[in-house]
């Protein structure tokens, strides 16, 4: 979260890196996701910045390894990423291992919690702060949101209590214009807010627990992932049926096992 150890160590790793050109850019690629301030290189970025603008809500590979090693915090959950919410500036995307540092360079005192805002409304609020000041129509909101064809007459009534639910827990961050049929997020203070749309895959989170842990069970997978257990017990039947898993039986317990060495810890050979 220090600013100033931040762009020291930035510019030590840039310097060493610069006779390697492709980890040159994978850290230039990284240091533009965890950090607000920096332009992100336009040669041969556009996956990176379609997901910086929200064009795209795919990680890019590059940044996989360090969005998927995070550790869950009170002010952002477990989301890979948020969006810095700007009045008169275009929302960002940043990884969450760089909500501190954007914290402490831009002075932003407000962070959306997950408790306050609830997945269904950080989507929303991610969704509407990338269109701006333009805003987006009903339609294509819903559609971005549920990922199915909007009904006005059958699904107005829930779009109205989601707003006004959203509403609530923006406060006195943000508000949400609506007018015929379009509506716009007005920011009036700097914040993050988590956005879940950038969530790895839960069998991908699956995998990689049970690799750290070299045996793992649903209950403990559900608590550690914070994911339903029915979910979790369904994902891993799945896996299991893939070949992914070895399946240990203790009392009425069943332990998994990684066998997929994708998720394995290398060997010395």
């Amino acid at each position: 979260g220090s600013d100033g150890a931040w762009q020291q160590a930035e510019a030590s790793a840039t310097a060493a890196l610069a006779p390697c050109p492709l980890d040159a850019r994978d850290f230039g690629w990284f240091a533009a996701a965890v950090d607000t301030r920096i332009v992100p290189p336009r040669k041969h970025a556009t996956e990176l910045t379609d997901w910086l603008s929200g064009e795209s809500t795919d990680t890019p590979g590059v940044l996989s390894g360090f969005a998927n090693r995070l550790v869950a915090s009170e002010d952002t959950g477990s989301a890979v990423a948020c969006v810095l919410v700007r009045p008169e500036l275009p929302a960002r995307r940043v990884l969450t291992l760089g909500t501190r540092l954007a914290r402490s360079a831009l002075d932003i005192a407000q962070v959306m919690s997950p408790e306050r805002m609830q997945e269904r409304r950080e989507d929303a609020t991610a969704i509407l702060a990338f269109f701006g000041t333009l805003g987006c129509d009903e339609t294509t909101f819903f559609d971005r949101l549920y990922a199915v064809p909007y009904d006005r007459a059958q699904h107005r009534g829930m779009l109205d209590t989601l707003i006004h639910r959203v509403r609530e827990a923006l406060g006195e961050s943000a508000d949400i214009r609506r007018d015929d049929h379009r509506m716009m997020l007005v920011p009036k203070r700097t914040f993050l807010v988590a956005d879940p749309r950038c969530a790895e895959p839960l069998s991908d989170r699956i995998l990689r627990a049970v690799a750290e842990a070299q045996l793992g069970n649903a209950k403990d997978l559900s608590e550690q992932l914070k994911v339903p257990l029915r979910t979790v017990q369904a994902c891993l039947r799945e896996l299991s049926d893939d070949g992914a898993f070895e399946i240990h039986t203790e009392g009425r317990k069943n332990h998994y096992k990684i066998v997929d060495t994708t998720f394995s810890e290398p060997t010395q050979h």
